[in-house]
């Protein structure tokens, strides 16, 4: 299957990367990679890089935020797109 990696989805991958590759909740990306930081169109954006596989969401991360759904982690396909 063919991914197309898009410009909104380029920008979550190098703001994980920056943020050390972890962030504590797909909110923190939602607001960093939607436009004028809008979450809705960054958790589209957030979904997007779930199903790409260029990161991952693991629930009992150490940095998981305790009122989401756990940490966004980016893995080392997404790297290749920071």
């Amino acid at each position: 299957m063919n991914q197309r990696i898009g410009p909104a989805m380029k920008s979550a991958c190098r703001y994980l990367a920056a943020v050390g590759g972890v962030a504590p909740s797909a909110l923190q990306v939602a607001e960093a990679c939607g436009p004028h930081h809008s979450r809705q169109y960054g958790y589209r954006t957030v979904s997007r890089l779930l199903i790409a596989g260029l990161a991952r969401r693991i629930h009992d991360h150490p940095l998981a935020s305790p009122h989401g759904v756990g940490a966004v982690v980016l893995t080392d396909k997404g790297r290749e797109y920071a």
